[in-house]
This record gives C-alpha cells, structure tokens and sequence, in this order.
C-alpha cells in the first residue's frame, strides 16, 4: 500500500523488504543540502515532500513524508529511480 493512502485510510502500510528498511534506517539522521534547481524540480513535481530534510541513505526511497537520497549530487540511474519513485508516489 502506498504511504499516503495508509494515511489517508489511517493504518499502517506494510512493508515487503525489509533489508530495503532496514539499510535506510542505518543514517536516518545524516541530512543532505540539494542543489536549488534539483529541489525546484522536486518542488514542481511533488509538493506533498519537505525538502528541508532530506536524509542520506543508500537507496531512493520515501519514508514518510521525507525523501531520502545517496547524496546531494545524482548519478542518471540514480536520477531514473528517484523520477520513478515520484511519479508513483
């Protein structure tokens, strides 16, 4: 289930991968700074994200309304799945 129908439905999502949980729980305090044209970008595309905290972790990934990426700076396949997950979420 998507997290913002778990929201909106009031109950909790479930979570298939647990290895994927569990690697971006690892540095969930590391924040990262995104450059001003790529938090632009994100800010057309998905207003629902704060983009004041976005945390380091390994993957591309939401967790809840937070985004989490491997760095400031985007390599294209990163770029795809960071595209991907926005236009799912």
């Amino acid at each position: 289930m998507h997290p913002l129908h778990a929201d909106i439905l009031d109950v909790s999502p479930l979570v298939l991968k647990h290895t994927h949980t569990a690697s971006t729980s690892d540095q969930a305090n590391v924040y990262i700074e995104l450059s001003p044209q790529m938090a632009i970008d994100i800010g057309l595309v998905n207003t629902h994200l704060d983009l004041n905290g976005v945390q380091q972790g390994h993957d591309v990934a939401v967790n809840g309304q937070g985004l989490i990426l491997p760095s400031g700076q985007l390599n294209p396949e990163q770029k795809r799945q960071l595209w991907k997950l926005l236009s799912e979420y």
